[in-house]
């Protein structure tokens, strides 16, 4: 299995965020959450736990771009 990105990780945190501000149980926010993101009941009960937990949530990461140069030896 794919370990999820950073970006990924972020956007779920930030829809888990979004679902406790509506002031909806825990129970439906794991099932829409995991309905929406493609994660499993206990994925999603743990990305709403750590965003309950956190006061702040981390940006999301901009994504990176890999640049190859090639330098005279001399």
């Amino acid at each position: 299995m794919i370990r999820s990105t950073q970006a990924q990780k972020a956007e779920r945190l930030r829809a888990a965020r979004r679902l406790l501000a509506k002031k909806i149980g825990m129970a439906e926010a794991a099932l829409v959450l995991s309905r929406e993101s493609g994660l499993s009941l206990r994925q999603a009960y743990r990305y709403l736990e750590v965003a309950k937990s956190r006061e702040r949530l981390l940006p999301a990461p901009q994504p990176s771009v890999t640049l190859s140069l090639k330098m005279p030896a001399d």
